[in-house]
């Protein structure tokens, strides 16, 4: 019989830390989905921001200028790198 209740003593125990350390697990867990939320709203905002039809105006109306189509090149024209040296170099067509 007392071995019995140290059997059930030393259980009791030992359950009991391991439902201590599940506890603090858990709320590790907790912790990292809350950080995780924060920063997902935080994108989320960056991102609307971002995307705002004013910002992109204005962006499009300072940095966008029209295009001068002698400097276009065909895509064949870009050289190629063949061991860090210019296979060859590309001149504008005029």
């Amino acid at each position: 019989m007392i071995v019995l209740i140290i059997a059930l003593g030393i259980g009791l125990f030992v359950m009991k830390y391991k439902v201590g350390n599940l506890e603090k697990e858990l709320e590790n867990i907790n912790k990292e989905i809350n950080l995780r939320e924060q920063k997902i709203k935080l994108l989320k905002g960056e991102w609307t921001r971002l995307n705002s039809a004013v910002r992109i105006k204005n962006l499009v109306a300072n940095n966008l200028v029209p295009m001068n189509y002698k400097k276009v090149i065909m895509l064949s024209d870009i050289p190629l790198k063949s061991g860090g040296e210019l296979v060859h170099t590309v001149s504008y067509k005029e």
